[in-house]
């Protein structure tokens, strides 16, 4: 992958490659997401979440609006404005020709893409998802790769109160055959 990328930046310049990164990604995933890019040359770099819930107070705990594990942390790795200005301009790159390889890691549970990064990634050169569940809207030419789950994740994430919690895999990741 980071070959194919690097030659895409190699040919169209280092802008031309861009990532769309997860709120449910780990600290450590999502540091190694941005060295890519750094890499490459490129800080053209957004971020994907559910949308918002409702925030819930019960006597001895409360469940926040966010309903998602890493949000903080993907502000504090890819940028305070990752989720609104970044993944719009991400987008608007693509969508004006100037993205011609795209990299999205939606491995958000029961959450299909937007159908607008659906439909950009039919329109870039070089298309990459890494994905949790099938999404038959996507292209055939589209590069599909199997996302981890939370329970199968080692890292650490901050919650929405700027605590850093560390995760351990609660299922061991399927070995190579």
């Amino acid at each position: 992958l980071a070959k194919e990328l690097r030659a895409v930046a190699k040919k169209h310049g280092p802008k031309s490659v861009a990532g769309i990164a997860s709120a449910f990604m780990t600290c450590e995933e999502l540091l190694l997401f941005k060295k890519l890019f750094t890499a490459l040359g490129s800080d053209r770099l957004g971020a994907i979440a559910r949308p918002n819930g409702v925030d819930e107070n019960f006597k001895s705990f409360a469940i926040a609006a966010d309903k998602n594990p890493n949000r903080a942390g993907a502000r504090r790795i890819l940028g305070l404005d990752a989720f609104e200005k970044g993944y719009d301009a991400v987008l608007e790159g693509v969508a004006r020709g100037e993205v011609k390889a795209l990299l999205v890691v939606a491995d958000q549970p029961h959450v299909p893409l937007p159908a607008r990064v659906v439909e950009l990634l039919g329109k870039v050169e070089l298309g990459v998802v890494v994905l949790l569940e099938k999404d038959k809207r996507l292209s055939e030419k589209v590069w599909v790769l199997p996302a981890t789950t939370f329970v199968e994740k080692d890292g650490t994430i901050v919650n929405d109160r700027g605590r850093a919690q560390r995760l351990r895999p609660a299922l061991a990741l399927p070995r190579l055959v």
